[in-house]
């Protein structure tokens, strides 16, 4: 056995990383850092590989990736917490023969003297990262989109509106539509956002951040709107297209929401409706760590609108 070290994977952000379907309905919940790890490893499984391998990472090259520049030994256990939790958090998903499978995402990881990472991803894994191609059933994201989103949800949720691209109709629209049980599992909101307030909360904390931050850093243009049972919100429905080339979106999913219910307020719910906006365009945000000052901006314009629209 050769004692040479393992090449060194090229984190190549123009590379797409390549989902089966299944694994996008699939019930998991990463944090944002642990998405981008699995997502760069995922971007070195090749179109033509026919099973998994162990993919090698320099430690400096994974933290410049997931934005993290200190070098200081607190930097490197939080990469290594943070690789550690992908072999204990799970996801859960019903495979192929109905059999209901739970896994971690990872099995494996070797830190070697010089900074390199060796990485093992779980072998349950395969049938929905290897062979695609024979079954078509798969969604293409670019690595470099997976690393530049912030939220929790974003990729997540790009990921279920690329999958539907394939049924534009001729002005290159497509329709997704999820119901709030298939948003409650994917997401493992079981013990969360319950309650009478908790479709609303999932609206303005989990759907209109995400939908922005996708129309901000991707290809698509989304909008959305709330699919109602009775006076219940029962889904959501989006409308989802590819932006033509340098094209900027000219309002935003807020935007839309507030001429809406400018149109139905009146007398004075209507005149301190429009203070209160006024208001809070004139605020300064600053980055929470998480999310850059325009997203914090969206989530507080999502807030406003349903204080009114109650």
């Amino acid at each position: 056995m050769s004692n040479l070290p393992a090449p060194k994977d090229m984190i190549d952000m123009a590379v797409k990383v390549r989902t089966a379907n299944k694994l996008l309905h699939a019930q998991w919940k990463l944090s944002n850092q642990q998405q981008r790890i699995l997502y760069i490893v995922a971007s070195q499984v090749k179109i033509s590989d026919t099973d998994f391998r162990e993919y090698n990472f320099q430690s400096g090259d994974l933290m410049d990736a997931l934005g993290i520049t200190s070098r200081e030994p607190k930097a490197y256990r939080e990469l290594r917490q943070t690789i550690r939790s992908m072999m204990q958090d799970v996801l859960e998903f019903e495979g192929d023969d109905g059999t209901i499978v739970q896994a971690a995402w990872f099995i494996q990881t070797l830190y070697h003297k010089g900074g390199r990472v060796s990485i093992h991803l779980a072998p349950a894994l395969k049938p929905y990262y290897i062979d695609l191609i024979k079954t078509g059933r798969f969604t293409e994201q670019p690595l470099k989109l997976a690393l530049a989103i912030r939220g929790e949800y974003a990729i997540h949720m790009h990921g279920l509106f690329q999958e539907k691209a394939f049924t534009a109709n001729k002005a290159g629209v497509w329709k997704v539509e999820i119901s709030l049980k298939e948003i409650r599992f994917m997401f493992a909101f079981e013990d969360k956002y319950l309650g009478k307030s908790g479709p609303k909360d999932i609206r303005v904390r989990v759907i209109a951040p995400a939908v922005d931050e996708i129309n901000d850093k991707s290809d698509l243009d989304v909008r959305y709107e709330v699919v109602k049972n009775g006076r219940g919100i029962s889904g959501f429905s989006f409308n989802v297209r590819y932006k033509k080339k340098g094209e900027k979106l000219a309002v935003s999913q807020a935007e839309i929401d507030y001429d809406a219910l400018v149109k139905t307020l009146k007398g004075k719910k209507l005149k301190d409706f429009l203070a209160d906006w006024q208001a809070l365009q004139l605020q300064t945000f600053i980055s929470d760590g998480l999310n850059p000052p325009h997203l914090l901006k969206c989530n507080a314009e999502e807030l406003l609108l349903q204080k009114y629209q109650e």
